[in-house]
Order: C-alpha cells, then structure tokens, then sequence
C-alpha cells in the first residue's frame, strides 16, 4: 500500500470506520480517545506495511501523546524533530504522529484530536482544533483534526442539519 493510500484509509477509518475503535462508546477524557486512535492506527500500520504490531519500532512510526509505556515515551522524545512547530514564539505538537519512515520528514502525517464535553466552550474547542491543525500543516502534509463528541454534550436550540454532499439526498 502506497503512503496516500494508507492516509486515506486512515481517513475513512476516523470519518466512519470501525477498524480504529468503536467510536460509539463514551471515553472519559481525550488522552483515552488519544490512545485509542493511537493504538488503532497502529494496528492498521501493522497490517498494511509488515511492521508486527509487537514491534520494537511500531512506537515510533505511530507516536502519541502521552503514551503509556516506556516505548511510547521513548519515540515521543525520539519524535521531537519531526512533531514540534514553532510559530510566534509558541510550540505546537500534535497528539500523534505517524511517519512510514522514521528519521525522514517526508511521508508523515500528523492528527489533533480534541474531545468535546459538558461543561466545555465548544467553540474555543473547535477553533483550537483547527488553528494547530493549520499550524502542524506548515511542516506536515496531510493533517487531520478528530474532534470527538461525549454523549453527554447537550445542544442548544440552534441545532446545525446533517449537510450532506448530494442534493437529491436533502428532499
């Protein structure tokens, strides 16, 4: 599988897959849903490009943020050239990382993940989201923002309609 196509699957898998995770269960906090998607791309890496999933190095091809084991702390830091942007005197790193050839700064793509939840000023969330996407696509290409939705969420009376890409479907 070509590196393009791999994104893409990447893609589809966070935009309605099941592969990655089950997106339809309730995580507490968005270091879990970090790690979830995390460690699904992961298995997806695994899978498409012979890399065993039990691996020394899978951790480095797919870094995230606070990772759990001593590995995952290891490419964190190992990561450090190919994750942090500098813009007007600020650093900013995405949650994770996924490069086909560590070492390289080409073939990678970076996701920010945020979580929105009760209590949480949804539109501050979503512009953070999106500004650091802008920002990690100065130095990576693709980028993608994963913006996860708690059950608990209420909405408000100005509810936005599902848009959907075919006019017939809106009749």
């Amino acid at each position: 599988m070509d590196w393009e196509e791999f994104f893409e699957k990447v893609y589809n898998e966070l935009a309605n897959g099941q592969e990655i995770s089950n997106f339809l269960k309730s995580f507490p906090t968005e270091k879990d849903l970090t790690h979830e998607i995390g460690i699904g791309i992961r298995k997806l890496f695994s899978k498409n490009f012979s890399v065993p999933i039990n691996s020394a190095t899978i951790s480095e091809h797919v870094t995230f943020r606070e990772g759990s084991t001593v590995a995952d702390k290891r490419a964190w830091t190992y990561a450090k050239k190919d994750k942090w942007i500098y813009f007007h005197k600020l650093f900013f790193v995405p949650d994770i990382l996924v490069r086909k050839v560590t070492g390289r700064p080409d073939n990678i793509f970076s996701i920010e993940v945020k979580l929105l939840r009760e209590n949480m000023n949804p539109q501050k969330t979503i512009a953070e989201a999106l500004g650091q996407t802008l920002m990690y696509s100065c130095l990576h290409n693709p980028v993608i923002a994963f913006i996860g939705v708690t059950d608990s969420v209420k909405w408000g009376k100005a509810r936005v309609p599902q848009l959907t890409l075919n006019p017939a479907d809106r009749e």
